[in-house]
């Protein structure tokens, strides 16, 4: 066959397993939303996983938590448990202030918490950042906002699926399932990213994570939407033998830098410029430790 014919081809066919990836995606979507053929689509997408995440490209998707690694977990702290020592809040003899316990800060008890992006209302899985950036920034707190930031350490290695980084995939996948691989994946990743509203929001993204526990894998990593470059994990094995609470502390939210992007003259606009309100100022931070001194309990 002429090259320039096998090359006009090829991008035809791109073009057509590219459209083909977002429409059977989204045929997913809106069963979900509708409810109609939504039995035949779950049971389309499980056999994708199953066959190419969890079988062929297992190696690009399947990665391990190191033991000793550490992850981070923030907590707005409600006003009312500011006398609730049981509850972790509080000062130190030497005038620290610790945020929750373990207890406290780990995944709500089973039947308790509210649907979140890879659960429904009742489970019980730990939602934990690779930074405190992330953590913090997950939470979406106010300005004036006290934060309890935990830190955890994986105490037994985890093995997780990796829906945070750019995967290849073969062609013979793409003809195979008349649709592309790539282009497929990126719709699925970018689904536990994306903010999402409305009913039936997290379901897609529930489904998939089920799935994938009943599996025997520990957890899923995917991108935080809200920080550049920091990663999410879900964590279905969240038992202290695999995964241990190390400490809390405080932080108070107290200034941010907000970005405006004006399309028509092309430039941004800045809530705090100059930068001076985004660092530690030791006189009014120590006002505000006073505070805080008066606010919290001592921890004998």
């Amino acid at each position: 066959m002429d090259k320039n014919l096998q090359k006009l081809k090829d991008s035809i066919n791109t073009r057509g397993w590219s459209a083909n990836a977002r429409i059977n995606f989204n045929k997913f979507i809106k069963a979900i939303e509708t409810e109609q053929g939504l039995i035949e689509q779950i049971q389309r997408i499980q056999s994708i996983i199953d066959d190419i995440v969890l079988n062929k490209e297992i190696s690009q998707f399947k990665k391990c938590l190191e033991v000793g690694t550490e992850y981070y977990r923030a907590r707005i702290i409600n006003p009312e448990d500011d006398d609730k020592l049981e509850k972790g809040i509080g000062k130190t003899q030497d005038n620290k202030f610790m945020g929750y316990n373990d207890i406290n800060s780990r995944e709500p008890i089973l039947g308790i918490g509210g649907e979140g992006r890879n659960n429904i209302a009742g489970a019980s899985y730990l939602y934990i950042a690779s930074d405190p950036e992330t953590a913090c920034m997950e939470i979406k707190s106010q300005f004036g906002d006290l934060i309890s930031l935990a830190k955890f350490k994986v105490l037994k290695p985890l093995y997780i699926i990796d829906f945070a980084s750019e995967k290849s995939f073969q062609r013979k996948d793409t003809e195979v399932y008349g649709m592309s691989m790539g282009v497929f994946f990126s719709q699925l990743m970018f689904r536990f990213t994306q903010p999402v509203r409305g009913e039936n929001a997290y379901r897609a993204t529930q489904i998939i994570a089920d799935h994938l526990r009943k599996t025997g894998i520990d957890g899923i990593k995917y991108k935080s939407f809200f920080t550049p470059g920091g990663i999410n994990y879900t964590i279905f094995n969240c038992h202290p033998s695999a995964i241990e609470f190390c400490e809390s502390r405080v932080l108070l939210h107290k200034q941010a830098n907000h970005s405006f992007w004006d399309f028509n003259n092309e430039t941004e606009i800045m809530s705090n410029k100059d930068g001076k309100m985004l660092i530690y100022d030791k006189t009014i931070a120590d006002e505000q430790k006073e505070r805080l001194l008066q606010r919290f309990k001592r921890i004998e």
